[in-house]
């Protein structure tokens, strides 16, 4: 009996690993990835470098550079609220608990979903990363060097962007005002993605690095959603998430 049961799991795991090799072969032919390269730029040198560019290897997976955002309001309702809220990690609830404001505790809650809906689908356990703050104030996983994640949330509006690479994001409602609210985001999301103080640049100290680029998202919702870093991102690698 202990041999059959030895063989039985020998094939299991030997099943398991072509099932894998099958998914990654079958996501490369999707992505139109046909040769494969190091090079010191990215993992994957291929022919077709849009999709190059929005999927990278992380940890044996594949990981989408992603930007997702969420409309706050459907958090008015109390159940909706409570039951997304009980999904939380400890350290989004205390975030939450210490607002008084009940919109920014649905902003900072947004963040939180965003955030874990980014996990889920790059293939992460929230529960086994360790989430800290640098002494700027950013955040990071002490354990996922490799996983870069940047939040923002601005009136009704919460957005997350998540890469193997640095990567800032802003949103910002547009009012009357005189305020440049495009060129606010941009210099927002550049301190995110280089983890510069924001002084540091409103006072002219530093300039911008002419190496990363930023792309803004139109949604004709009366918000500016901009994204930098380094990579080319386009607009298609925005998902508007849903509860």
């Amino acid at each position: 009996m202990k041999k059959a049961n030895r063989v039985c799991v020998s094939e299991w795991h030997i099943r398991i690993k072509i099932k894998n090799i099958l998914q990654i072969s079958l996501w490369l032919l999707k992505n139109k990835i046909y040769e494969l390269s190091l090079d010191n730029k990215n993992i994957f040198s291929t022919k077709q470098p849009v999709a190059l560019q929005k999927s990278l290897w992380l940890g044996g997976k594949f990981m989408k550079t992603a930007v997702y955002v969420l409309d706050t309001k459907v958090l008015e309702d109390k159940e909706t609220f409570a039951s997304q809220y009980a999904k939380m990690m400890d350290y989004r609830k205390k975030r939450i608990d210490s607002y008084k404001d009940d919109n920014d505790k649905r902003l900072c809650l947004g963040t939180g979903i965003l955030l874990s809906y980014a996990l889920e689908k790059a293939g992460e356990n929230e529960k086994e990363l360790e989430y800290a703050k640098k002494e700027s104030g950013m955040p990071y996983f002490k354990n996922k060097s490799d996983f870069y994640f940047s939040l923002s949330h601005s009136g009704e509006r919460a957005m997350c962007a998540v890469s193997k690479n640095p990567i800032g994001c802003d949103v910002e409602l547009l009012d009357d005002s005189n305020k440049d609210t495009v060129g606010w985001t941009k210099i927002e999301s550049y301190a995110k993605a280089t983890d510069t103080p924001l002084a540091y640049l409103m006072g002219n100290k530093g300039s911008m690095d002419s190496a990363y680029k930023f792309c803004g998202f139109e949604r004709g919702d009366g918000y500016v959603y901009t994204v930098c870093s380094k990579e080319d991102i386009t607009d298609d690698v925005l998902e508007i998430v849903s509860l």
